[in-house]
Order: structure tokens, then sequence, then C-alpha cells
């Protein structure tokens, strides 16, 4: 209990955060009140007092798409991240991962992004109220790799107000046709008659994909 003599008055500050993910444009309400005994011992009440505050948050989304679509086994893949924030207020610390797929090495990435034990990532990142931020990184499909395979993966984003949340998978198919040469050769010509030659058949796969 705290005294409060006559014509004083008594202030408490309470300190509280917003937790994260609270919807943009949500209410918060919060009511106090108050109560003592006088002098005869009767209880004196008042209150509540209530304040209401609305949230300013931001409403991130975030697509990936990765071209060309289809692919050619051991042809370059890149990979288009765009994070959209609808909301009234910068998302900050805004950071992106996204693994590095099967059957593609990394080769590079834009605005900073590094690729750490097959983790392409940006960290540090602001998408502002109304804005958005388009992120790239591109990676070589390996070679050979059987015709339509799908490569698939997902990006990741999270700040210190909203997330995480996860992109549609990105789907892209390996395109690969074999191809056989073939020539054939023999060791005389002209070949008198009555002797023995040979023939030399040679074969190569110049494709994409294992012939078996």
């Amino acid at each position: 209990a705290v005294p409060v003599p006559a014509n004083a008055a008594a202030t408490f500050t309470l300190v509280a955060r917003v937790v994260k993910n609270a919807p943009d444009g949500s209410t918060l309400t919060n009511s106090a009140s108050v109560s003592g005994k006088d002098g005869a011992g009767n209880t004196i009440t008042a209150g509540p007092a209530t304040t209401t505050m609305a949230v300013g948050a931001p409403l991130l989304t975030v697509s990936k798409t990765g071209a060309p679509n289809p692919v050619k086994a051991g042809g370059t893949l890149e990979y288009t991240i765009s994070i959209t924030n609808s909301g009234s207020q910068t998302a900050t610390g805004v950071t992106v991962t996204d693994p590095v797929p099967t059957h593609v090495s990394f080769a590079l990435a834009d605005n900073g992004g590094v690729n750490t034990s097959g983790v392409v990532s940006w960290t540090g990142l602001a998408v502002p109220a109304g804005g958005s931020l388009t992120l790239h990184w591109s990676g070589t499909i390996a070679s050979p790799v059987p015709d339509n395979t799908q490569v698939i993966n997902i990006a990741k984003v999270d700040s210190n107000e909203a997330g995480p949340l996860s992109s549609a998978p990105a789907v892209n198919v390996v395109s690969s046709a074999p191809q056989l040469n073939i020539c054939k050769t023999a060791s005389q010509n002209p070949v008198r008659a009555g002797n023995t030659f040979t023939y030399t058949i040679r074969y190569a796969n110049t494709s994409t994909m294992d012939v078996t």
C-alpha cells in the first residue's frame, strides 16, 4: 500500500512489450483502478481508468520463383525471392534463409547474401511499410541429371516484429535429352581380296543424361 496525502498524487509506471506477430491495426486495451481507506476506515475507490491503443505492425508475405523453367542440366538456375510488407510499420531485423536444393551448386547472391553450409542467407534487412524487397541467388544444375527431375526449393523469412513465414515451393523441372554419336572406320581401304581387315566402331554420349 502506498499512502497518498491530501492534495498529493502518486505515479506508477508499467513497461510492456507488444508480442511478436500482433496483428496490424489490432487494439490494446488496459484498465487500472485504485482503492484505499480514509481516516474513518471507509473504503474509497476510483476507476477504472482505461486506455486503448492501436497496434502498428508489419504484415509480411513472401514468394519465390526459379527461372528458366524447365532448366537444362548443366545450366544456370536463378531464384527470385520477393518480400512484401502491406502493414503500417517497417519490418526490421529481417532475415531470409534459403537452403540450396539437391542437384544445384551455389554460384552467387546479391544484396550481401552468403552461402554457409548449403544455406543461402541474408541478415539485417528492412522492408518499409507499403514496400517490398527483392533478392536473387543463382546456381548451376548438376549434369548428368535424369530428364524431368524436379528441383524443389522453399525460402523462409523472419523479422523482429513478424514471422517466421515460408514461401510456396518453387518447382523447376530439369530438361535432359540423350544424344548419341557413332562413327565407323575400316583399317584398309581399299582392301585386297584375301586380306584381313578390321572395323572400328566408336560411339559417345554427348548429352546431359546417362544412357544405359
